[in-house]
């Protein structure tokens, strides 16, 4: 059964147009991909989809927890089974039953998708010139620019994946090197200032307590204290807790280990 004859049969209401995403490359075969990934990436698109619409709905920057109970409800992704090609999964949001009541009613359905893809597409293609005319809030568009960064394939998993809607002509396509672009770009608003010299660790990340401002990762079985990360949002360093990263720090004082970045390791 395709995904639209599921949709159809279902007694759930969905919104006009849906993600399809299609993973290829690396240890992807047709119909078939590690576990782990696809989980990843779906998690990915979901938590994109819900920061598009606090977004468009005129919500403060979430930086802790997850999305409201009204974000929650009233906009909940299904994730259905697509035809198989490479890996194909397509993600549609149920209709939201009283979004009027949440202030989330003056933006249609369907332009979550286009404006999802938007978002994607810009990040990873021209994170300095467009993305600043689609997201103009400053703290989103940072936030974006992260969960798309690690939502980019690593090149050994996965090659590239595409993401297309129903209204939009051309679909979006990842790939290893958009890291590269989105890094470049996150990059300019990381610059230390003074004399602090800025060094990348590569290591297993073991924990994070964002309020009280740490993170540990242990490399060669060696712990090490990064403190500073209280301003990293939940939904973009959670996903890597017991993954391989590389965290960019500064050392200050005593060999104290300032956090200025994270991502996923390659």
């Amino acid at each position: 059964m395709d995904s639209a004859r599921a949709r159809a049969e279902s007694k759930v209401t969905f919104a006009p147009g849906q993600v399809q995403v299609s993973v290829r490359g690396g240890q992807v075969v047709s119909g078939g991909a590690p576990l782990d990934l696809i989980i990843e990436k779906a998690t990915g698109v979901q938590s994109l989809l819900f920061r598009t619409i606090e977004y468009l709905g005129n919500q403060p920057l979430r930086r802790r927890g997850v999305p409201s109970v009204e974000v929650r409800d009233n906009y909940r992704p299904w994730l259905f089974q697509s035809p198989p090609g490479s890996y194909q999964f397509a993600v549609s949001i149920e209709r939201p039953a009283q979004a009027e009541l949440f202030g989330l009613s003056h933006f249609g359905p369907a332009q979550i998708t286009e404006t999802f893809l938007e978002i994607v597409r810009a990040s990873a293609e021209s994170p300095s010139e467009q993305l600043p005319k689609i997201v103009r809030d400053e703290g989103y568009r940072s936030v974006f620019l992260k969960m798309v960064r690690n939502l980019s394939p690593n090149g050994k998993s996965a090659d590239q994946i595409e993401l297309s809607g129903s209204n939009v002509e051309q679909p979006v396509v990842l790939f290893q090197h958009s890291r590269d672009i989105i890094k470049a770009s996150t990059d300019l608003a990381t610059k230390l200032q003074g004399s602090q010299t800025q060094e990348t660790l590569r290591g297993i990340l073991r924990a994070v307590h964002l309020d009280k401002d740490w993170l540990d990762i242990t490399i060669d079985d060696n712990p090490y204290h990064v403190t500073g990360v209280s301003e990293v949002v939940d939904d973009v360093i959670g996903p890597m807790v017991n993954h391989e990263v590389l965290i960019r720090v500064s050392r200050k004082g005593k060999g104290r280990l300032l956090f200025v970045d994270i991502e996923l390791a390659d």
